[in-house]
């Protein structure tokens, strides 16, 4: 099996028809927690695995009037986030290192659907559903507010965006890439599309560091 090519009917799109909005759920860019808010704010949520019948109606269906919005995460850090998620989940060995997923990804990324999915460009998602709102991880709350707006919605000062489906401990980011040094190399390249579109090289978190 060779995965070539972006396929949304696979799953991946989450369609709110009260609202005429339909968001591109990136995986490893909070997306667990961001569909538990958006289904308590925006009304039903139509997904692959929870109607498919309506879910594959709603693909073919004309979207150019609708609120077409993504959420996108720096390809460093959303990088390593799969990698943690990874060993979680049983995609990687339990134990294994992040040199070692950077030289098995190549191989599994062709073979392995599920992988795919999680490890796919963010730009291809961006290509596929020309979103006319991209909001940022690193600036997530402010960028929901930014959404619900379009809406006529808030956020209240008070409210908290739910943590959900969070990888277990934390990682200095920068030592790891540091301590592994054909990692950047690769996600660069990988990624080559999502820093020319959404993030630049070198930039961490919307600042500039030496990785």
């Amino acid at each position: 099996m060779k995965i070539d090519r972006f396929n949304p009917k696979l799953g991946g799109l989450v369609f709110f028809p009260e609202r005429s909005m339909v968001w591109g759920k990136i995986p490893k860019v909070a997306g667990t927690s961001l569909l538990a808010f958006f289904r308590s704010r925006l009304g039903r949520a139509v997904y692959f695995k929870q109607s498919p019948r309506e879910y594959m109606r709603l693909c073919e269906a004309d979207l150019s009037n609708w609120l077409r919005f993504v959420f996108v995460r720096n390809p460093y850090d959303r990088f390593a986030s799969f990698w943690r998620y990874a060993r979680e989940s049983r995609m990687a060995e339990p134990g294994e290192t992040f040199g070692k997923f950077v030289r098995e990804f190549p191989g599994r990324y062709g073979t392995n659907r599920t992988f795919a999915k999680h490890g796919r460009p963010s730009a291809d998602w961006i290509d596929f559903l020309d979103p006319n709102f991209v909001g940022r991880f690193e600036n997530l709350r402010n960028d929901v507010r930014s959404l619900l707006a379009k809406r006529k919605q808030t956020i209240l000062p008070t409210e908290s965006l739910p943590r959900l489906n969070v990888s277990r401990g934390s990682v200095d980011l920068v030592e790891l890439y540091k301590s592994t040094l054909i990692a950047a190399p690769f996600v660069e390249s990988f990624y080559g599309r999502d820093f020319g579109k959404l993030y630049s090289l070198g930039e961490w978190n919307g600042e500039e560091n030496a990785i």
